[in-house]
């Protein structure tokens, strides 16, 4: 079985609309082993279990999650381009 990774970037406001995201990519690869790596700054608690707990209903599912820091979501910040 061939696994597959996504990536989310996500703060706690957008952790329900994640999560059905992730729902919906489960429902419907499930040939597939799915990876899901969760990039974040301030996540819940309870959010996180909530979107853990998706390794228990499907057996395809394994999910992570990596704490950045909130300046690495700053995209207010100017790039800088040399011509």
């Amino acid at each position: 079985m061939r696994e597959l990774n996504f990536c989310y970037a996500a703060n706690d406001n957008f952790a329900p609309h994640m999560a059905v995201s992730i729902t919906s990519l489960l429902e419907n690869n499930n040939s597939h082993k799915i990876a899901v790596h969760i990039l974040h700054a301030d996540l819940s608690d309870a959010s996180m279990q909530r979107i853990m707990s998706f390794e228990n209903r499907y057996k395809n599912a394994r999910i992570f999650f990596y704490k950045i820091g909130e300046a690495k979501f700053d995209v207010s910040r100017k790039l800088i381009v040399e011509k």
